[in-house]
Formats: structure tokens, sequence, C-alpha cells
């Protein structure tokens, strides 16, 4: 696994928000063993942008 590109990390015991969060495109890069409940550490990635976001045709493809 790859930590590579991870932009937030986050630690939680709870594993109803742990889900969501995985649902939501986190992953999960740890479990540590705590005396009350295991701590679950998740990372989320950069977002990607579409390969067009922000492409505009120049004038010279405009005019025809």
């Amino acid at each position: 696994m790859s930590f590579e590109g991870i932009v937030q990390i986050a630690q939680e015991d709870n594993t109803v928000e742990v889900n969501k969060m995985l649902d939501q495109g986190w992953e999960l890069l740890a479990i540590t063993p705590n005396e009350a409940a295991p701590i679950y550490t998740v990372g989320r990635r950069a977002q990607k942008k579409a390969p067009m976001e922000g492409f505009v045709l120049g004038e010279h493809a405009k005019q025809g």
C-alpha cells in the first residue's frame, strides 16, 4: 500500500463513522489496538480532476 497522494489523515474509534468515511472514498491505513476500542486511521487522497476540466478552445479553433 502506498501513502503517496494522501492529503488528509484522520483517526476514529467509531466503526459507523469509519464505514461512512470509507463509503466516501477514504482508505483504511491502519488499525491500532486500544484499551477501550481499536483506533482506525483513515486517509483521503486528492480528488482527481476530469481530464478536460478547464479546457477552453482557442480563438483560432472558434473561427471557421
